[in-house]
């Protein structure tokens, strides 16, 4: 990819990989075959011969079981970069935590202490190590350790990616990251 700070294609990119965090569970095939979320992959990554499932794979919070509740977010390679998006708020557990504004301690990476709000926090951390794994499973079969990292997200999602950004900064500070 470029070095541009902004590109309409990155925001693109970042914007059809929430709508794919938000309808994960959508398995209509269309007309080319494919099913909507295997298109969905595609027209991110944007080679029609790429293997969705080496280059998009989904997180999920704790005791989610997946194929019957939405993924928490992906984690997406395209070209020499990591996309990882978090979908925004659904359900009322999750409203309630977007409502819980008084703040609380998170323990980063690197061992420091900071204090940021509460339903964010607890939103991240019932997803950070199925992200973790994600992260990890997608740098191994893409070869991708050093890639560079974008975060992204909608509404909940977008507080979300913010902490996680700041979690995987503490925890691997020489390496790239984008917001």
């Amino acid at each position: 990819m470029d070095d541009e700070i902004f590109s309409t294609r990155k925001l693109y990119e970042a914007l059809q990989a929430i709508n794919l965090s938000y309808n994960s569970n959508k398995t209509e095939v269309l007309e080319d075959g494919l099913t909507w979320k295997e298109s969905k992959i595609k027209e991110i990554v944007g080679d029609q011969d790429v293997d969705t499932n080496r280059v998009a794979i989904p997180f999920y919070k704790k005791n989610a079981v997946p194929g019957k509740d939405l993924a928490a977010g992906y984690v997406i390679q395209v070209d020499d970069e990591i996309l990882i998006s978090y979908r925004g708020t659904i359900g009322l557990s999750e409203i309630a935590n977007d409502l819980r504004a008084k703040t609380s301690p998170i323990k980063l990476s690197n061992g420091e202490n900071i204090n940021i709000h509460a339903g964010f926090n607890d939103e991240y951390q019932q997803s950070k190590k199925s992200m973790n794994a994600a992260l990890y499973k997608m740098r191994e079969m893409n070869n991708s350790i050093d890639a560079p990292i974008t975060f992204t997200g909608h509404s909940l999602g977008a507080a979300i990616s913010q902490i996680a950004a700041l979690d995987q900064i503490t925890a691997t500070p020489k390496k790239t990251f984008k917001l």
